[in-house]
């Protein structure tokens, strides 16, 4: 193979609809081709500069000239149509691009170019069909001279002055003959210049990388376009600003490619696509990746880390799903004499929380000093109204005393800057606990054991695993107690009579003395309603994803506006021994109140 039939067999020559030759262009991979985006205007009769990209519908025609081919066999045409599109632009590298799609077949001795992105030389030469050469090309032998403004080649042609500034040349492959492989394009010269001009290999380089994308993915599914747009987010800087209109596959393209820091941002664009996998044909998958690998910074360690994003994003998604939160407001209420300390850490999530190394949390708000009971509302509600922290799918657990655990908390309501207030219970999923076993608990083992039981029976219906308690607690004390054979072992209770009481002496406290970590009850009493009914309706769910029942039926509740639903008076106790408070404590060795 002589040392052009590379350059040759991928050489494209572009014609307008009078089918004149308008310019050149090259197969840059199997079904693609590159040329200038003025050149497709000339095509199509447009103005040169034009920005919008052509209509599916406009057709250009365009042939393999030099590719080998049987003497008896003419050169036909092709018919392609517009798949990428960087037009005209004063101010960047990456412009008068466009990337043809062929539509009818195309020669079957026809080979992508090999691109490389440096020269090996100064010395390259090119090919083109000027005014007069319809039927053979010419090849000039150009030098590069230096770079423009707008970090474009500039070109010189030794032997015949002028004539690369001549239409037919643009989009021609600039070819380096040592190294068998072309190393940037002819683009359009302003009127005002006597040389040439050729955009980088490098930039190539990133129409192929452009070409992939469009390849594998498919940018009409909302649910595609959705993990595009995200992430284009991740890889853009945080005070980058988007350009308004319309949402444009093209457009989000060149602006990744815009950017001063671009090879990051690329590569974190295409690691996160890569994670995602959203490509729809694992050989161009792979494909890809290689290339990314080669031409990208740092290519590897962004994708790894984009991985443990992704799957971290996934697990926390499926959390949510299943009502597994791991994301934790823990709010601790402590009595002082006869008022209130009140203080609330962020877990942003649970998996990193380490009481003992003191790791995995942040103290989000505290009162400076104990406040009176009527106030802790107030207060509690002006933090989260100030609160700049994203609080959404995060479980908010208060740690209150025994006398304050039949507490309407969910109902506490926060007004947002627009004015509008909504009761916790709205948005977020909120539990009771109690202080006391945040405290030196003697019952802290069998604790252990009933939460671990509660992992062993995360599927069980939570009607199974919760006995249906009474008023009377002795009565109750034996229902916790006694475990029926091939029946789930009891976690606590459910109560769908108003608790008589709360305190020393209630059934809130013999859960204390059992050691059983969870409870729900009504706060209130419906006689209209078949409260027993409605509730075993709540608790056919997994144990899992009680919280999200009971937020559920909360917000049912809002949205009838009914006071009669019992959704409006339900109470949660939700006791995990492993999420302890990160306080000291005098009563409580640290070490002993650790994950466990």
């Amino acid at each position: 193979m002589d040392d052009q039939a590379l350059l040759d067999q991928a050489f494209v020559r572009i014609y307008g609809d009078d089918g004149a030759i308008v310019g050149a262009g090259f197969l840059v991979a199997p079904g693609y081709i590159v040329t200038c985006a003025h050149v497709v205007n000339d095509a199509l009769r447009r103005d040169r500069t034009e920005r919008k990209k052509p209509e599916v519908c406009q057709e250009i025609s365009v042939d393999f000239p030099l590719a080998p081919r049987s003497p008896i066999v003419s050169c036909s045409s092709v018919q392609t149509r517009v798949l990428g599109w960087a037009p005209i632009d004063c101010y960047t590298a990456f412009q008068d691009i466009a990337v043809l799609e062929p539509i009818s077949n195309i020669p079957v001795q026809a080979r992508p170019i090999p691109v490389e992105l440096h020269c090996a030389s100064s010395r390259l030469m090119l090919k083109g069909f000027p005014e007069g050469y319809n039927d053979s090309a010419i090849s000039p032998e150009v030098v590069v001279v230096g770079k423009t403004a707008r970090e474009l080649w500039q070109l010189h042609d030794q032997a015949q002055a002028g004539v690369l500034l001549q239409p037919g040349f643009s989009g021609a492959p600039v070819w380096d003959r040592e190294q068998q492989a072309a190393v940037g394009m002819l683009v359009l010269t302003a009127p005002d210049q006597d040389f040439a001009q050729m955009i980088s290999a490098s930039v190539l380089q990133y129409v192929f990388w452009i070409v992939i994308l469009h390849c594998g993915l498919d940018v009409t599914q909302t649910a595609t376009k959705k993990i595009i747009e995200q992430a284009y987010y991740y890889a853009m800087p945080e005070n980058w600003i988007r350009s308004e209109g319309d949402w444009s596959f093209d457009q989000l393209l060149l602006e990744l490619g815009d950017t001063v820091d671009s090879e990051i941002v690329l590569s974190k664009f295409s690691a996160y696509l890569l994670a995602f996998s959203e490509f729809s044909d694992d050989a161009l998958r792979k494909q890809f990746q290689n290339w990314c690998n080669q031409y990208l910074e740092n290519f590897d360690g962004i994708y790894q880390q984009a991985v443990k994003d992704v799957a971290q994003q996934s697990e926390q998604r499926r959390s949510r799903e299943q009502g597994e939160i791991e994301a934790h407001l823990l709010v601790l209420i402590q009595p002082v004499a006869d008022r209130y300390q009140v203080s609330a850490w962020r877990i942003p999530d649970f998996k990193f929380y380490d009481v003992r190394n003191c790791e995995g949390f942040d103290l989000w708000r505290q009162t400076e000093e104990a406040i009176k009971r009527h106030q802790i509302a107030d207060v509690f509600c002006r933090w989260m109204q100030e609160s700049s922290v994203d609080l959404s799918h995060t479980l908010i657990e208060f740690c209150v005393p025994l006398d304050l655990l039949d507490e309407p908390i969910d109902r506490w309501e926060v007004e947002d800057e627009f004015g509008i207030s909504l009761p916790l219970e709205a948005e977020y999923r909120v539990v009771l606990r109690s202080l006391e076993r945040t405290m030196g608990y003697a019952k802290r083992d069998d604790w252990l054991q009933y939460w671990q039981n509660k992992d062993l029976q995360a599927n069980y219906q939570a009607s199974e695993v919760l006995v249906e308690g009474c008023l009377d607690v002795k009565a109750l004390f034996a229902s916790l107690n006694i475990c029926q054979p091939k029946a789930a072992m009891p976690l606590g209770f459910r109560l769908s009579d108003c608790p008589d009481r709360v305190g020393k002496g209630s059934v809130f406290a013999l859960l204390l003395r059992t050691g059983h970590p969870i409870a729900v009850w009504l706060r209130e009493s419906i006689p209209e309603v078949d409260c027993r009914q409605e509730l075993e309706a709540i608790l056919r769910t997994p144990v899992k994803t009680l919280p999200l029942a009971i937020q559920q039926a909360r917000s049912a509740a809002l949205k009838s506006g009914a006071n009669c639903s019992i959704g409006r008076h339900i109470g949660i106790l939700w006791e995990n021994p492993h999420l302890l408070p990160p306080i000291e404590d005098d009563s409580a060795n640290l070490s002993n109140r650790s994950l466990g």
